[in-house]
This record gives C-alpha cells, structure tokens and sequence, in this order.
C-alpha cells in the first residue's frame, strides 16, 4: 500500500508539472462481476454482483472550457460472486483510465460532463475461497473451504485488464458526483471480461 501511494503522489506531481491541470482526488463504491461471453451450462458458472470500493486521482488537462484530457490512477477492487463452491472471488487491480471529457455549463459554477476512452488495469492482489469437502455435522453439512490467491498459481486470473469507460457527472465548484460503466474486453477467465459500474465523488484542488 505504501508503494501504491508513493506512485500515486509521483503521478501527480509529475503530470501537474508539465502543464497547466487541475488535480482532483476520488473515491467511491463499486459493482462488478465477469459478464459470460459463451453459454455454460454448469450451474457453478452463473456469475452476480459483488459490493467492493475504488479511490484515486485524476488530472485534467483543460484544452478549453468544453474539453478536457483526463488521465488518472486507481486502486479498484472488483471482483464477482459465484456459488457455494466458490462464494466470492475478489480482484483488485490498478487502474488507469485515459478519459476525453466533454463539458457544458449548467451554471456559473457548475458543469455536466460525459466522458469516454480506454483503461488500463494490472491485477495486483486479491483472494478467493474454493469448497474443498463437505462434512456431516448436527444433522447438516458444512462446507470446509482453502484460499488461493487470485492471481497466482495454475488457475489463476490473467492479470492484465483492458476495457472502454463511459461516464456522466456534475461538478459544482470544487466538488464532483459521477457515475461510470467499465466494460471490460479483455477475457480474465474463461472467455469472460470485467464489468464494473461505479458511483465516485471528488474533490478538485
């Protein structure tokens, strides 16, 4: 953690540098799981939404009042839910988006803005738990279960995600409230990518 906060600061500095931006920091709540590309018929395969949370910073590079190039950096976790041999598989990642952000003026101080373009994401860490036996006990079955790390080891997820982001927020003054949906094109497992869709506020220094 401490490497990834060194990294975020030097991100930023370096790019507040070299030209005339705006840094803003972010955080908020995420909701992802991996979409199926081809049908499966096990059961075990029917994937759902996992709860998990981002934060980060972002830059933007205002070409005028009505565009922007917003680059950024995020700690993401994301992840999906499965069943009960395989409960809950949790993905982090960090996550660069490069945005294009088209603004328009609501007011004097306040913008809507819809942004587009690619991100870029390495899978750092995560954990998931896999049904190993099953064992009678009080007259019901409990289920005992070994951890594995989510991207290491022969059946493992690819660590390396890419995908499109889309958005649309509002900012007031110093202040932002946005919502965006990654889709992943990458296949991390089994010819199926990343979806993720995130509510994020920030404020703008």
């Amino acid at each position: 953690m401490k490497k990834l906060l060194l990294f975020t600061i030097l991100f930023a500095t370096v790019l507040s540098s070299i030209a005339q931006s705006q840094i803003s920091i972010r955080a908020g709540y995420n909701l992802s799981k991996v979409a199926k590309v081809i049908n499966l018929q096990d059961d075990c395969e029917k994937f759902d939404w996992k709860s998990a949370a981002n934060f980060g910073v972002t830059i933007d590079f205002e070409k005028s009042e009505k565009f922007a190039f917003r680059p950024g950096i995020y700690y993401s976790m994301k992840g999906f839910k499965a069943d009960e041999v395989m409960p809950k598989v949790n993905l982090n990642y960090l996550e660069m988006p490069l945005l294009a952000v088209f603004k328009i003026g609501l007011t004097e101080n306040s913008k809507l803005e819809f942004q587009i373009g690619p991100y870029l994401a390495y899978g750092i860490c995560g954990k998931y738990k896999y049904e190993t036996s099953v064992t009678p006990k009080n007259n019901r079955f409990e289920s005992e279960y070994t951890t594995y790390k989510s991207f290491s080891g022969e059946d493992s997820y690819k660590r390396f995600d890419l995908g499109i982001n889309s958005g649309l927020g509002v900012s007031y003054k110093n202040y932002y409230l946005g919502a965006s949906y990654e889709l992943g094109t990458t296949y991390i497992m089994n010819k199926s990518p990343n979806h993720c869709l995130s509510i994020n506020v920030g404020y703008t220094f």
